[in-house]
């Protein structure tokens, strides 16, 4: 880079790290960060990105509207989907490092949707709809530094739940017969996760207390009445529960503990983690009991209590 640059390189201006999925599955990322770590130049706490089925290059060359430089609006999209939707954490370079030294961990992806040729020209941005977009999409799970499986939609948000790394996000409940007839925006969620040790194994309890207020009706339900509120307030529970069991089996599939449920063990009981520790990603998590416990609260149903819909 040194040679093609017309100034000296300044780290500490560094706003994004991606990867190119290839390179996440085939060498892994553990090598990457011994620079990064060791130079004082660099803030680790600029976030890491894997490049769904394309290069980094490729991602950085895409024209995007509203901000001129690709980086830039990449790191914008990851703090409002964030924010938003809550489905995808910042995972930042330090705390990346963290758990590279471990056996499993996980980053944030990003997709490019459309042609990366058309996209790295100056009329990708002068259309009203680019033919080549990019999105913040997916969850990548990572098994000894190398890329093994991407988690989307409700298991990626299921990942973000048992992290406690959840700030907002929109729950889609069904109603009467209409599927995914009532949104609830998320205002608030807590997340703690305790470890038993039982008969020499551990057992994990997670409980999570969430808030929400209702956003969207699109069914005939009188709001007005408590028993309708006790009625998705039920739902809402058994759809974060879900959510987080999807996220629990898709990990142990992967034999990656990507929830550090390892470090709460550590905490509970530091001589048996000890004894478990090689074994731990490989025999043990994969065969370890999850047990959770979901109270969901609705605090607010707008301005209006009846629907339009009859």
């Amino acid at each position: 880079m040194a040679p093609k640059s017309p100034q000296e390189l300044f780290f500490p201006h560094v706003q994004l790290l991606v990867i190119g999925e290839e390179l996440a599955r085939k060498k892994g990322i553990q090598d990457l960060f011994d620079w990064i770590e060791r130079d004082s130049q660099f803030r680790t706490l600029f976030p890491i990105l894997v490049v769904r089925n394309h290069t980094a290059k490729e991602l950085l060359q895409i024209s995007t509207p509203l901000e001129k430089v690709p980086s830039t609006k990449i790191v914008g999209g990851l703090e409002s989907t964030k924010k938003i939707w809550g489905e995808y954490a910042s995972t930042r370079a330090d705390l990346v490092i963290q758990q590279l030294g471990g056996e499993g961990a996980y980053l944030t992806g990003v997709q490019i949707t459309g042609d990366p040729d058309k996209g790295n020209q100056i009329t990708n941005v002068q259309q009203i709809s680019p033919k080549t977009t990019v999105e913040i999409r997916g969850l990548a799970i990572f098994k000894k530094g190398k890329l093994k499986k991407w988690l989307d939609e409700d298991a990626a948000r299921g990942t973000t739940w048992i992290n406690n790394e959840l700030t907002k996000t929109i729950l889609n409940l069904n109603c009467e017969k209409k599927k995914k007839g009532i949104s609830v925006d998320m205002t608030r969620s807590k997340t703690k996760v305790k470890a038993e040790i039982k008969n020499k194994k551990p057992v994990f309890y997670l409980t999570v207390r969430s808030e929400g207020d209702i956003s969207e009706v699109h069914c005939p339900i009188d709001l007005s009445k408590h028993e309708a509120i006790e009625k998705l307030e039920k739902q809402m529970e058994k759809e974060i529960k879900e959510e987080i069991m999807i996220a629990v089996a898709a990990a142990k599939e992967q034999k990656s503990d990507i929830f550090r449920f390892g470090e709460t063990v550590n905490r509970e009981d530091p001589k048996l983690w000890k004894k478990i520790k090689k074994k731990w990603d490989d025999e043990i998590f994969p065969e370890a009991e999850v047990n959770v416990d979901v109270k969901a609260f609705i605090r607010r149903s707008g301005l209006r209590t009846k629907s339009y819909i009859k």
